[in-house]
Parts: C-alpha cells; sequence; structure tokens
C-alpha cells in the first residue's frame, strides 16, 4: 500500500496502516483528543454515503491517528475509487482530506512514477 500526493495505490486484498497527523499550518500538530473520524471508500465521488465500499468510523486520541487495513477491508473490485477523511462534532460534518484511492488487481501494483 502506497500514500503519495494525497492519493492511495494498493492491491485487492493487500493489509497495511496509513498514520495521519494533521497541523494548523504552521507545523504544528493538532491535538484531535476526543473528535470522530470516518474514513470513507466510494466508487464516485459524489454518491451517497450508503454506497461506500468501505466506511470506518473511529474515536482520536492524541494528536495523530493510524488507520489499518485488516484482512478483507479491501477485498474491493480494482479500479479507482474516491476516499474522505471526515471529522464529526455535534452538529457538523468536514471534510479534512480527500483522494483518490486506486486498486490494483495483483500485489506487484505500484503507483505511477511522475
Amino acid at each position: 500500500m502506497e500514500f503519495s500526493n494525497g492519493d492511495f495505490y494498493s492491491a485487492k486484498n493487500d493489509t497495511g496502516s496509513v498514520l495521519f497527523q494533521f497541523d494548523d499550518g504552521c507545523g504544528n500538530p493538532i491535538d484531535l483528543t476526543g473528535w470522530k473520524l470516518e474514513f470513507i471508500i466510494k466508487k464516485c465521488k459524489f454518491e451517497e454515503d450508503s454506497t461506500a465500499v468501505y466506511q470506518k468510523d473511529f474515536m482520536v486520541d492524541g494528536t495523530e491517528f493510524q488507520l489499518d487495513f485488516v484482512k478483507g477491508d479491501l477485498d474491493i473490485e480494482p479500479g479507482t475509487y474516491y476516499y474522505g477523511v471526515r471529522v464529526h462534532d455535534e452538529d457538523n460534518i468536514r471534510t479534512l482530506l480527500d483522494g483518490k484511492f486506486n486498486i490494483g488487481r495483483t500485489s506487484f501494483y505500484a503507483a505511477p512514477q511522475d
């Protein structure tokens, strides 16, 4: 699994982890303690969330969070999908990060080279 230029590249059924940390624009980490985050993958960026091929909610403790993909999480047909990381509070949902999530056919799939 690779994360490059804001996009994910993974083979179908691969496992792996990605560590996220958000900063205030000046390099200072933001304390995310108590934030409810959601990671979602959809085939079409503008479809309803109910169409998601993967969705995980979790609470954060500290200044970073790790997203772990375990066996079966990425049992998704190869192709280009879209992901989003969103934060929830009592009244709002806000997208913090989004991009493409590319699923290849084999474990030898690699991100395109610039």
